[in-house]
């Protein structure tokens, strides 16, 4: 555990990584974060990774996923008293890198999903408000790939909720 935390610690200071990863050291440190949730569940959660090959070398901003992980285990799932499950999957499709992340939580109604949506595509800043990961996840993704990509969501109550990042599937120039 010790170890899994040293590696998480180092990643999010950034030392000895850029500001853009490829894929494969986003997920290494989604799973050095999803082994300590899974000590800290137990049985009570699952993980499935679904990772397309090609997809696993394309550069993405560094510590995008994370944020959104944690919000599925402690919105989605963190309340079942039965077994939930994660799925993280990514895939390149015309220029375009989809990476989704599901749960078979809790879910949110629709009046939910869509203050989500509004706060998280709200430049100006906000204060006290939730999701503050998921606002700066979109927020960065828009700054370097522009508006029409980041992070969207599709949720129903009572069956689970699917954020669905989407990134151009190239290398782009960082602002200076």
């Amino acid at each position: 555990i010790c170890g899994k935390l040293g590696e998480i610690f180092r990643y999010s200071l950034g030392k000895d990584y850029g500001e853009m990863v490829p894929l494969e050291q986003e997920m290494k440190h989604i799973k050095n974060y999803m082994f300590i949730q899974e000590i800290r569940h137990g049985d009570r959660l699952q993980v499935f990774y679904n990772i397309d090959v090609d997809a696993m070398h394309v550069y993405i901003p560094r510590f995008i996923l994370q944020p959104i992980v944690e919000n599925a285990i402690s919105h989605g799932l963190g309340n079942l008293t039965s077994v939930g499950t994660l799925e993280i999957s990514a895939f390149e499709k015309k220029d375009r890198l989809y990476i989704q992340i599901g749960d078979d939580g809790e879910g949110m109604e629709a009046e939910k999903v869509a203050e989500i949506v509004r706060f998280i595509n709200t430049a100006k800043p906000v204060e006290g408000k939730k999701n503050i990961g998921i606002r700066n996840v979109n927020q960065r993704i828009k700054y370097y790939y522009g508006e029409e990509y980041g992070v969207f969501f599709e949720s129903k109550e009572n069956e689970g909720t699917n954020a669905t990042i989407i990134i151009a599937a190239k290398n782009i120039q960082l602002p200076s």
